[in-house]
């Protein structure tokens, strides 16, 4: 493992309303090549081009430490975003938090996020609308109404669709610079 490197999680499992458009993914990682990205998610999850899949499919535990261990941590409102509010404590001994930067759509940061972490959101008039796949929920509350005429499997959210990768990547940018070059600076 590289001394320094971050962490992806491209898709959460709950809500497809949750996850960013996976070109927008792969243009964010080519856009930051220099920094090592390791993708976490199931075994069947699609790769993310740009970032190393060595962990794709791996045992909860050993993401949970990759998380624990990276410099940042990047994704959506999903199981390793709740993984930055931890401390952990380093090879040094002392308590620290991975830095993260997470996208919100249907859910967002005022319900669900941290305030340690960049948490970015276009904030539409609808967020957080809180819908959820019918597969999984007993209370989906329909599909996504903004545009109208979405569809679970088709999802074209506005809440997502409409943050660009420049903002994010502005973001990724200047919390991994940060980290890299002031790790002491980090709560």
């Amino acid at each position: 493992m590289p001394a320094h490197y971050a962490t992806l999680q491209a898709q959460a499992g709950w809500s497809v309303y949750k996850n960013w458009p996976r070109a927008r993914w792969e243009a964010l990682l080519g856009a930051c090549a220099d920094i090592p990205v390791f993708q976490l998610g199931t075994a069947d999850e699609p790769p993310i081009a740009g970032a190393r899949h060595d962990f794709l499919g791996c045992p909860l535990s050993t993401a949970v430490a990759l998380v624990a261990n990276a410099t940042l941590h990047i994704g959506v409102d999903s199981f390793a975003n709740h993984l930055t509010h931890y401390r952990w404590r380093g090879n040094d001994g002392a308590l620290s938090r991975t830095r993260g930067v997470i996208v919100w759509g249907s859910t967002q940061a005022s319900a669900a996020g941290y305030p340690h972490n960049v948490n970015i959101s276009i904030g539409l008039p609808c967020q957080p609308c809180f819908r959820e796949d019918p597969k999984l929920s007993r209370t989906p509350r329909g599909p996504c109404i903004t545009p109208p005429g979405q569809t679970y499997d088709a999802p074209k959210h506005a809440c997502l669709h409409g943050l660009p990768v420049e903002r994010v990547l502005s973001e990724v940018r200047r919390a991994w610079d940060a980290a890299v070059q002031r790790p002491e600076s980090w709560p």
